[in-house]
Parts: structure tokens; C-alpha cells; sequence
């Protein structure tokens, strides 16, 4: 298996596909992989290694909020959906403890617990920092290494509705005991 690469796949109904296998995770043992569609049709003319498609360009394309970041919070990569909603320029890349605030604990231990495997694929909420407005994002971190090294890949939701929606039920339980207080 080849990172990356264009592979030929035999289905179990017996039809030949190509697919691109990218390792998602590792922990153990076990190995996760991502089987993707191929850029090009089964019997394109291009090599297989030609068209490998770079880990770094599959968060580009994917219509998903994507970012990576490192283990100390260096934002390595943010697809354009992420940069829309964490109002980024093109060219900036702060780290994420810039960008978002922790709810209960500090986004420097929530890193470091993801990249020790802890955690994983349970979603954290966040306040985002941007200026004139109140964001709140679910954030969940999956683990992956690449060149040696752990990233963090992250999926963002947009969860103010469900705070705002959070904080009214609170608000109307308090109105529902001060009633029954009275």
C-alpha cells in the first residue's frame, strides 16, 4: 500500500475499481484507511504514481471544515471551508490557541491528550475568537502520522445554535424554580 497512490481494488461484486488509500490512523496494531475515489477513470493513461494525490491537497477538496495542526498547536493546514468559518486570510495560519478558546480546559491539554490518543473522535466545544461575533465550534480530532510525526486532523461544526439553545433551557429551568420556589 502505497500513501497516497492510485490503487486497483477488486470489489466484492467482482467489478475493478480505482481508489486512492490513504492512512487516517494508526494506533497499535490497527491501521485505518481511508478508500477514496480516483481522480481519473479506470483506464486512464497516466501512472499510478503520477496521479497520487498529496495528503495536504485531499483537505483542499473536501466540502468539509477540515484543519491540521501539530501537537503544540501550530495550525499546519485549513481547507477553505475551515478558513471561512474561522474568518482566516489565505495567507494566515495562527496557532488554533489563537483561534479558539477552551470551554472548561485549556486548548494546550486537549492537544496534547488527542495526540497521546486520548480522547479521540469525541467532540470538544470551543469558542471561537473573532472579533463582533459569538461562535461557538464542535471540534473532533482524529490522529494520523505523517513523516514521522503526529498531526492532529480536526472536523469543525458550527454549534452556536445548540449553545444558544443550551443557555435558554438553562435560563427557562431557573424561571421553573423560582416559580416553584414562590
Amino acid at each position: 500500500v502505497r500513501q497516497g497512490a492510485v490503487h486497483h481494488l477488486l470489489a466484492a461484486d467482482g467489478s475493478e475499481f480505482e481508489a486512492r488509500l490513504i492512512e487516517t490512523r494508526s494506533v497499535g496494531q490497527r491501521t485505518e484507511i481511508a478508500v477514496l475515489p480516483a481522480a481519473h477513470p479506470l483506464g486512464h493513461d497516466a501512472p499510478a504514481e503520477s496521479t497520487a494525490l498529496a495528503v495536504p491537497d485531499l483537505l483542499s477538496v473536501l466540502p468539509v471544515p477540515m484543519l491540521k495542526v501539530n501537537e503544540a498547536g501550530l495550525l499546519l493546514e485549513a481547507n477553505q471551508e475551515a478558513r471561512a468559518i474561522l474568518a482566516l486570510d489565505a495567507d494566515a495560519l495562527p496557532p488554533l490557541f489563537e483561534l479558539v478558546e477552551g470551554m472548561g480546559r485549556p486548548i494546550a491539554d486537549w492537544l496534547s491528550d488527542a495526540a497521546h490518543g486520548r480522547g479521540l473522535m469525541k467532540p470538544e466545544i470551543v469558542r471561537a475568537v473573532i472579533p463582533g461575533q459569538e461562535l461557538f465550534l464542535q471540534i473532533t480530532l482524529g490522529r494520523t502520522v505523517e513523516n514521522g510525526r503526529t498531526v492532529l486532523v480536526g472536523i469543525l461544526n458550527d454549534a452556536t445554535e445548540l449553545k444558544t439553545l443550551e443557555a435558554q433551557f438553562v435560563q427557562s429551568q431557573k424561571m421553573q424554580a423560582i416559580g416553584q420556589l414562590a
